[in-house]
């Protein structure tokens, strides 16, 4: 004769899986509903329940898909970002390597704030116009004063 603890750990078992078929069950049923609407739309009353299957299946797939894509997009931008990164503070490293060499461009990034640097950087590597570094700097610089 199964204990009383037993007894209720079945029931916790009985009652978790059921409500596990209540959530796909009410997740198919919303596509299935969304799946009639659009048949009923396109095509009133000339359509089968294997139609309404079809559609449903056809866009749990389509919105798979897209949630693949969505997850996937997301990766790719933290990678690029962390690439970004590393290739900018590799710069900055290189400008001030440069500017313990006592090189030219060095030496404007010498009295330069991290900002400045970053800004400096980029300009060298394309990434944003010679407008910008400049104008970056030029407010850094004022800021500085006041």
């Amino acid at each position: 004769m199964p204990n009383l603890l037993e007894v209720y750990d079945n029931m916790l078992k009985e009652a978790e899986a059921q409500e596990l078929v209540n959530e796909r069950v009410e997740f198919l049923a919303k596509y299935a509903e969304a799946a009639e609407g659009q048949l009923q739309e396109h095509y009133p009353n000339n359509y089968t329940k294997s139609d309404v299957i079809e559609l449903a299946d056809r866009m749990i797939d389509h919105d798979m898909q897209i949630a693949d894509m969505q997850e996937k997009t997301a990766e790719w931008d933290n990678q690029g970002r962390e690439m970004a990164h590393d290739y900018v503070s590799t710069l900055i490293e290189e400008i001030e390597k440069d500017a313990a060499k006592g090189k030219a461009v060095a030496d404007l990034a010498s009295g330069m704030s991290t900002k400045q640097k970053l800004m400096l950087a980029l300009g060298a590597a394309g990434l944003v116009g010679a407008g910008a570094v400049g104008t970056s700097i030029a407010k850094s610089n004022k800021e500085k004063e006041d």
